[in-house]
C-alpha cells in the first residue's frame, strides 16, 4: 500500500516538473532607440490662469435633497411668482431634514420592535 502511494506521488511530482519545463514563452529584447521630446517653452508660464487651476472648487456643495429643494423653490418662483427669503429656505430645509430623520427612526424602531413569530 505504501509502495503504491509513493509511486503515485512520484508520478505527480514528475508530471509537474515536466509541465513546468514545457513553457514556450519567449522574451524579445527591444534594441530600438528612444527619442526624448524636448519642450522649448516653460509650460507653467504658458498654461496658467483660472482655466488651468484644478485645485479650487467654485460654488457650494449640494446633495440630492438640496438640489430637489432648490428645484422646487425655483419652480415656485417661476410658476407662481413666490420668492422665498433665504432664511425661510434654510428653516424649511431643516424641517424637511428633521422629518426625514424622524421617519427613518420610526421605521427602524418599527422593524426592530416587531415580536419574533
Amino acid at each position: 500500500m505504501i509502495k503504491a502511494i509513493l509511486i503515485g506521488l512520484g508520478l505527480c511530482l514528475c508530471s509537474l516538473n515536466v509541465m513546468a519545463q514545457s513553457d514556450s514563452l519567449s522574451v524579445s529584447i527591444d534594441s530600438s532607440t528612444i527619442k526624448v521630446k524636448q519642450f522649448n517653452e516653460l509650460l507653467s508660464e504658458k498654461y496658467n490662469g483660472n482655466a488651468f487651476d484644478y485645485n479650487t472648487l467654485e460654488g457650494e456643495r449640494q446633495n440630492i435633497l438640496e438640489r430637489i429643494l432648490k428645484w422646487f423653490y425655483d419652480f415656485l418662483k417661476e410658476a407662481f411668482g413666490i420668492e422665498l427669503n433665504p432664511n425661510t429656505i434654510l428653516y424649511l430645509s431643516r424641517i424637511i431634514y428633521f422629518l426625514l430623520i424622524l421617519t427613518a427612526l420610526y421605521l427602524v424602531i418599527k422593524l426592530l420592535g416587531k415580536p419574533q413569530a
